[in-house]
């Protein structure tokens, strides 16, 4: 979205959304976001009965357990795809737009991470 603080929890749900790699977990981004990303990036576990393993689809609904390997093959995939994107448009569409700014407001940060 280009927004310097972006809500997390939103920008996940609308990659889920928009990224078919990650039909499979549709309906249950706000549980994908709890047990997983937050646990993950805030106690480094898992939380919920959610696993991930590291062979298996990208999410499997009955084990709520995510395949390690398809996530990640599919988040590259997503990557690539958006960088095609930005490769077929001008830099003043929208989406270049809407990079530089987060690009920026990141590089904002981490000029005053090292300052600190």
């Amino acid at each position: 979205s280009g927004q310097e603080n972006s809500n997390t929890s939103s920008s996940i749900k609308k990659f889920i959304k928009d990224n078919k790699e990650f039909a499979s977990l549709r309906g249950h981004e706000q549980n994908f976001y709890d047990n997983v990303r937050n646990s993950l990036h805030h106690q480094a576990q898992t939380k919920g009965g959610w696993r991930i393993n590291l062979s298996g689809p990208v999410f499997n609904p009955n084990s709520l357990s995510i395949g390690a390997q398809k996530f990640v093959n599919g988040f590259r995939s997503a990557l690539y795809r958006y960088c095609g994107e930005l490769e077929q448009t001008t830099d003043d569409s929208p989406l270049w737009l809407s990079f530089i700014s987060k690009m920026d407001s990141i590089i904002r940060a981490c000029d005053s991470e090292a300052g600190a």
